[in-house]
């Protein structure tokens, strides 16, 4: 009962195959999509810089925190807060 008979399809992984063009162009449409956006995009300078003074220099609180952590300091929390 389990064998193909000769006038019978053989549809064993005919489904995933059949949209492999389609994944593909929907890859490359959003691809294409993602490289307009990123060469509209501009840098506000004086937008970044007024962002920067109102941080207050707490920048690089969240890179120092993973830096300490890393580095093997329990709790680096206490060494971040001023």
């Amino acid at each position: 009962m389990d064998q193909i008979f000769e006038h019978q399809r053989d549809l064993t992984n005919s489904a995933s195959e059949r949209f492999v063009v389609d994944y593909l162009a929907g890859l490359v449409a959003a691809a294409n999509r993602m490289l307009s956006v990123l060469r509209s995009l501009a840098p506000d300078r004086p937008r970044m810089l007024a962002n920067l003074g109102m941080s207050g220099g707490a920048v690089l609180a969240e890179p120092a925190y993973i830096l300490l952590t890393e580095s093997g300091i329990a709790d680096a929390t206490k060494c971040c807060v001023a």
